[in-house]
């Protein structure tokens, strides 16, 4: 049975379908995201070293037109950097076509990867778990890595589209400082080397956040279920209506307020779901009661102004976001 599966390209994986999925799930849907783009730059690579992409520098008329323009080192540069300046042609587009190109439009990318990014260190920690518990599965791991003409480890492939924007982004940097200021396709490279760099900076950022949170939930003790409150919007103190200083932690689901223990740690107090909150709002300063804000009732103060009206601001936009996404009954 072993040879037959081999036979016909296929290699069993011993692994629970739910470990599978937290595993592989997303590679699908990076793939997707990166298949069109990959091909087009493909072809673009192509087409520009068989010299059939439009806008070259063999139109006289515009050699013509530069040739005031651009001086002897100019001149020279763009004569070594043409073939790639034909290659950002096809890339990014020209003119008002600049945001058909398969770098023009990044955006597509950013869902796949977040998630990707989001799922990469449980992935990681579950396929060591594993492969440690299943010699078998280690043994189909090793197979499927000799079969690749390139042999690469799954580790390998699970990091491979966390290392692929910043290569976009170093490409098209390269791209634009070879293609000269009066070639047709310098906007466009430039634009969508913006767009590659806000694209690497969000997904920067997203790991922060994770790290974060992953961080928090590690020191929360009392909750189990944290994991499935999604990300750590905002952390804070606040005092409870019984003057006692608490650790307020906000995420994307839920409020949780937490005990800081002598360890370290913080214990889980009281939650509130975001989608069951209604009234959110900023109470009047009173001799005792400063800084105050209601949370359906209950009553917390914070330590200075900028606290509360920060805590209110964050508040709301959770609940916001958290309705917003919540599944819609009819």
């Amino acid at each position: 049975k072993e040879r037959e599966r081999e036979r016909d390209g296929r290699v069993l994986l011993p692994l629970p379908v739910d470990e599978l999925d937290a595993i592989f799930g997303t590679l699908s849907d990076v793939a997707a995201a990166h298949g069109p783009i990959l091909d087009r730059l493909r072809a673009a690579v192509e087409a520009a070293e068989r010299g059939e992409v439009e806008g070259s520098d063999s139109d006289g008329v515009a050699a013509d037109a530069r040739a005031g323009e651009e001086s002897s080192d100019e001149r020279d540069r763009s004569a070594v950097c043409v073939g790639r300046a034909e290659v950002g042609a096809a890339m990014v587009g020209s003119g008002a076509a600049a945001a058909g190109g398969p770098l023009g439009a990044l955006a597509p990318l950013f869902a796949p990867h977040a998630a990707h990014v989001d799922a990469y260190e449980t992935a990681v920690r579950l396929l060591l778990a594993a492969t440690e518990r299943s010699p078998a599965l280690a043994k189909a791991l090793r197979r499927l890595e000799r079969r690749e003409t390139r042999p690469l480890s799954v580790d390998t492939l699970l990091i491979a589209p966390i290392q692929r924007v910043p290569r976009y982004t170093l490409l098209l940097q390269s791209l634009s400082a070879l293609t000269p200021a009066w070639h047709a396709d310098h906007a466009a490279v430039a634009r969508a080397h913006a767009a590659a760099c806000r694209l690497a900076a969000s997904l920067n950022e997203d790991k922060r956040a994770a790290d974060a949170t992953a961080a928090v939930t590690a020191a929360v003790v009392g909750f189990p279920v944290l994991e499935q409150c999604g990300r750590l919007r905002h952390k804070g103190v606040l005092f409870e209506c019984r003057g006692k200083l608490r650790t307020m932690l906000l995420f994307d689901r839920l409020l949780l307020e937490c005990k800081e223990l002598p360890s370290g740690q913080l214990k889980a107090k009281r939650a509130l779901t975001l989608t069951q909150l209604t009234d959110v709002r900023p109470l009047a300063d009173a001799n005792l009661l400063l800084n105050a804000l209601s949370v359906d009732g209950v009553v917390y103060a914070a330590p200075e102004h900028q606290g509360k009206a920060a805590w209110l601001d964050q508040l709301r936009k959770a609940v916001a976001d958290a309705a917003s996404l919540a599944p819609q009954h009819t």
